[in-house]
């Protein structure tokens, strides 16, 4: 609009449009996979200044997140093949430069005035500690919730091609994000959804560009819609190490966890750890809250923006409340890797479209089998615990395997 009118672009006729979109131009990404990473950082890296004093550290901060991402997208390819989703030894690399740094999303911060006096009052008793405990346990059980604003509030549509569903391009960050048994179940899933199949049978693309064109137009293949690409695509959520947790209540879990994930070639550790809801840490940004980081693009910014926030903040309320009643402790949800897989595999399974997902009957997450205990439709109903009023829930005797929800 800027320079519509003040460059007299409309004056000559020419008119700029600027529309919100979560994803890159198709030439942008076509554009990637013909160049180096170094190349395509000096051509497209967007500086994302809101919210930085210094515009030139936050350059160097986006240069070096591409570097890394790039890099891992290519490491989670090892982790199909170890995961058995990658059964041939015919795969399609994963460019080394990743373009997932352009898929814009919307981050909400919520903070409470209350919490924010209390906690900085030296005297209240709330300090370092008990901000650490009580942010990460609030996140933990927020993500259980998420799933009702994923493609509710915000989304991000996109087409795949059947030519697309080579599962090391697809699948994207997902091997960094879910546990192998969940990311299995997820890959089968959405195989079975979309229309890739033949004869009742889903196939993939076998490779050469041709040879797939050839297949999707012989069999009529077309590929898959989702309903929000961006959180297929984008590194969204980082899985904790087995020997560091990072939503543990500990001060100090972060740092581990990325010095951990760095040395297996998944992050590094001078990058804001990536999670779907963060805590808002009072010493770093000056107040107690929390960031969604979740949504992807709004209808509009009244309606649905505004209605995901009173959402969200309704979620966070609820959890606070279940925390500083004592209900739920860290306990009930234990800090593994498989356990924040298992809840976190709905919120991407949502994403793709996928109706069902699979809990352990004998799950460790108690708050998780409290919930499913409330929800119809879960296929065997087994005998599970409930958060009841000054009681903790019960780990029920039934130890079968898995049951689809």
């Amino acid at each position: 609009m800027y320079a519509n009118r003040q460059l007299g672009l409309q004056e000559q006729g020419q008119k700029v449009l600027v529309c919100l979109s979560p994803h890159p131009p198709v030439r942008q990404r076509r554009l990637n996979s013909c160049i180096s990473d170094a190349f395509y950082r000096e051509l497209f890296m967007n500086p994302c200044l809101s919210g930085w004093d210094h515009g030139e550290k936050k350059h160097e901060y986006m240069h070096i997140c591409h570097q890394v991402l790039s890099r891992s997208h290519l490491n989670a390819t090892a982790k199909l093949y170890e995961a058995g989703i990658i059964t041939r030894n015919l795969v399609v690399l994963p460019n080394t430069s990743n373009i997932s740094l352009a898929n814009n999303g919307t981050h909400i911060s919520l903070g409470s005035s209350i919490l924010t006096t209390i906690r900085g009052n030296a005297g209240s008793g709330f300090g370092l500690k008990e901000e650490k405990y009580l942010s990460d346990l609030v996140v933990k059980i927020v993500e259980h919730f998420l799933p009702l604003l994923v493609t509710t509030y915000g989304a991000a549509p996109y087409r795949l091609d059947f030519s697309d569903f080579h599962p090391e391009k697809v699948l994207g960050f997902l091997p960094h994000q879910l546990d192998y048994s969940h990311l299995r179940q997820l890959w089968r899933l959405w195989k079975a959804k979309a229309s890739i199949k033949c004869f009742g049978r889903p196939i993939t693309p076998f490779g050469p560009a041709w040879l797939d064109r050839l297949v999707s137009l012989a069999l009529r293949l077309k590929g898959d819609y989702l309903s929000d690409f961006r959180l297929m695509d984008y590194l969204a959520s980082l899985l904790s190490t087995e020997r560091s947790p990072a939503l543990n209540g500990v001060p100090g879990n972060l740092e581990k966890t990325r010095t951990d994930l760095a040395h297996l070639g998944v992050f590094d550790p001078s990058m804001s750890f990536y999670l779907l809801f963060k805590p808002r840490e009072f010493d770093q940004i000056g107040f107690f809250g929390f960031e969604a980081r979740h949504q992807s693009l709004f209808e509009s910014f009244y309606d649905d923006l505004g209605r995901c926030a009173e959402m969200l903040n309704l979620i966070i309320l609820l959890a606070v409340k279940y925390v500083m009643s004592g209900h739920v402790t860290h306990s009930i949800i234990p800090d593994s890797p498989y356990v924040e897989s298992e809840r976190r595999q709905i919120v991407f399974g949502t994403a793709a479209g996928i109706s069902s997902f699979f809990v352990r009957a004998d799950t460790p997450n108690l708050f998780l089998r409290a919930m499913i205990e409330k929800t119809s439709g879960v296929a065997p109903k087994q005998e599970v615990p409930t958060i009841s009023e000054g009681h903790e829930p019960r780990i029920p005797k039934d130890t079968s395997a898995d049951a689809p929800c």
